[in-house]
């Protein structure tokens, strides 16, 4: 995973070459999520407005999406469930995106996450800590839905098969 700047949309640096060759696609290439063992996104954003536009994305591609907008909602999740993937806003209200980062990756190192956000200011302290991906809202849908076909969905497929 490529070290992310401050600032950058995961689309504007470089994220490995399937992401890439994806990204430059005229259309970008279209997974069956249905035939994969790829299924649950835990999302947690605390802006309901935004939770309901990409759940209908996610869902519109097949994925079974659980969303919760607080901290403690999440960690009440993943402490009894087993998500594909976390999405996670930074800003959740008295609690913070890293920390529920930092629990998911105690928790299963192996689960990926992914971090959206508004603010800029809001990463660059913890951005040296975690090398996780970063979209900085507002992004385009289908930079994040090229972003999990190319590279965390086929990560996934590779941990089942192996």
């Amino acid at each position: 995973m490529p070290h992310y700047t401050a600032c950058m949309t995961v689309s504007r640096v470089q994220a490995g070459d399937a992401y890439q060759e994806a990204r430059g696609a005229t259309e970008p290439a279209r997974s069956n999520w249905s035939d994969a063992t790829f299924r649950e996104v835990l999302l947690v954003d605390d802006d309901a407005g935004f939770v309901e536009t990409l759940r209908a994305l996610l869902e519109r591609e097949g994925l079974a999406v659980i969303a919760k907008g607080t901290y403690a909602m999440a960690v009440q999740y993943l402490s009894s469930h087993s998500p594909d993937v976390l999405i996670t806003d930074i800003r959740l209200g008295s609690a913070s995106g890293w920390d529920l980062a930092k629990y998911a990756k105690r928790l299963r190192p192996e689960l990926p996450v992914i971090v959206v956000t508004a603010w800029c200011s809001a990463f660059e302290a913890e951005v040296e800590y975690f090398d996780l991906p970063i979209f900085l809202k507002p992004f385009e849908p289908d930079d994040l839905l090229t972003y999990l076909r190319s590279t965390v969905w086929v990560d996934h497929a590779a941990r089942r098969m192996s």
